[in-house]
């Protein structure tokens, strides 16, 4: 029973390493979809390069990632229309920037 409970101590990350890994990778996991999408104008273009950067990253297809990356980002484009639109019907908030 010790060695069973040694075994399972000895099988768990070191913390350190991983809050280490997670401050590496939240910012690397967030340039390249603002690099793609300021580069590329197109949403439709943006995300699915954004999806053929991650496929050459990953062991997956092509045209499945770049679909999964293209639907869900159009989900989410779309869902954060409608909260903002949502926000404002109900607030006095405008999302709107009014030139003068």
């Amino acid at each position: 029973n010790q060695e069973h409970e040694k075994d399972n101590e000895e099988q768990l990350p070191n913390s350190f390493q991983t809050a280490v890994a997670l401050v590496i990778s939240f910012p690397l996991g967030i340039i390249v979809p603002i690099f793609t999408a300021a580069f590329i104008a197109n949403y439709k273009l943006s995300l699915l390069a954004y999806g053929g950067i991650g496929t050459s990253l990953s062991t997956n297809r092509m045209v499945k990632s770049c679909s999964r990356v293209l639907i869900g980002g159009r989900m989410a484009m779309v869902i954060t229309c409608c909260l903002a639109k949502l926000i404002v019907s109900t607030t006095n908030i405008s999302f709107y920037f009014e030139s003068t």
